[in-house]
């Protein structure tokens, strides 16, 4: 199974989320006046920053404040940590990433990439303009040679990383013509989804290929009609966590037993074919039935089974499956053959 993610038969995916202990975390957090013995300080840190994120509609991080630093690595961090891991296993999958020796991170912050993703050999470029963000990276990874540039130059050989910077920098999708291939990473939130659908549809525009979480290149099933958001793509995978992120946890009003993202990995040359669709929906339990949102075109269907089907379990969100005979119609029944025949595509190479 691929390095920090499991997943099992019915598609949920775990991911191991801190490769620090909590002595290291806190050397890197009592310089700035906080530490795990103290977890409802970094709470409030925590709450501090995120009430501030969310109501900015374009947040830049204010790396200079030593409570968002802190803030960041005794949280943020672990978390996008879990998503960049999600992510890079989805690719990992189709073979998205081999192909491209040299990666540019752009607006990366205090390098969470790098944090995330050791295993990953590419010459990795990390553009971030902020002297104390890359202060931050420098201290959190001392053994690790680190390549700053301001400058965003792309090649048929490169990909791009943005994570969570498309608010920040709206005119990213021009920029991104030059690279061979995109990696994003944006927030599951109904304000972020407009800018996502845009950044999909300048992609195509530009001679990209998707390769996930879309299976087709046709239009989103999701794509916002007359401007009323209903639905947006995004995943969902579990995370472990250890007892001091819990701790801090409980002076928080949301327990992240799992987390949410949405993403897209797109590059120039076309993906391998893709016989399969994709669970872009939780499962709706209803009286009588089961009903799961499927993306395997630019219509919004959703799999359905019967209570007396023998299948029992749940299906999870983001899994791909090998759907049979299922045409355009806005519910699909599926019988216990079909949902016997289903299958999940798990690679067990390391990449």
């Amino acid at each position: 199974m691929s390095l920090f993610v499991t997943q099992d038969n019915n598609g949920f995916r775990q991911v191991e989320t801190i490769p620090y202990s909590e002595s290291q975390l806190n050397a890197w957090l009592e310089p700035l006046g906080f530490s795990t013995r103290q977890p409802q300080k970094l709470a409030e840190a925590i709450l501090k920053l995120s009430d501030w994120y969310n109501s900015q509609p374009e947040p830049l991080t204010s790396w200079q404040n030593p409570s968002v630093q802190a803030a960041y690595l005794a949280y943020f961090l672990p978390l996008n940590m879990a998503r960049l891991r999600a992510v890079y296993f989805e690719g990992e999958q189709l073979g998205f990433f081999k192909p491209y020796k040299r990666w540019v991170d752009i607006g990366s912050g205090p390098a969470t990439l790098l944090h995330a993703l050791p295993q990953v050999s590419a010459t990795i470029e990390l553009v971030e303009s902020h002297k104390n963000a890359q202060s931050l990276a420098q201290n959190t990874l001392p053994g690790r040679k680190l390549n700053w540039t301001q400058t965003i130059s792309g090649t048929p050989q490169s990909l791009a990383v943005l994570s969570y910077v498309l608010g920040e920098t709206p005119s990213l999708a021009e920029v991104m013509a030059s690279f061979g291939a995109i990696m994003i990473l944006e927030p599951s939130t109904r304000e972020a989804a407009p800018r996502f659908q845009k950044m999909r549809s300048a992609l195509l525009a530009q001679g990209f290929h998707l390769w996930a979480p879309c299976p087709h290149q046709e239009l989103c099933p999701l794509r916002q009609l007359n401007e009323k958001i209903v639905d947006w793509c995004h995943d969902r995978v579990a995370v472990t966590t250890p007892p001091w992120f819990a701790n801090i946890e409980k002076f928080l009003p949301i327990k992240n037993r799992t987390v949410t993202f949405s993403y897209l990995l797109a590059a120039k040359t076309p993906p391998p074919a893709m016989s399969f669709g994709r669970l872009v929906g939780d499962a709706l339990i209803e009286k009588g039935k089961t009903r799961q949102l499927l993306c395997q075109g630019s219509e919004k269907i959703y799999l359905r089974w019967l209570k007396r089907t023998k299948f029992k379990g749940e299906l999870s969100r983001g899994a791909k499956i090998k759907p049979v005979l299922l045409s355009g119609h806005p519910e699909i029944d599926a019988t216990d053959e079909q949902m016997r025949a289903f299958s999940f595509e798990v690679n067990d190479s390391e990449g």
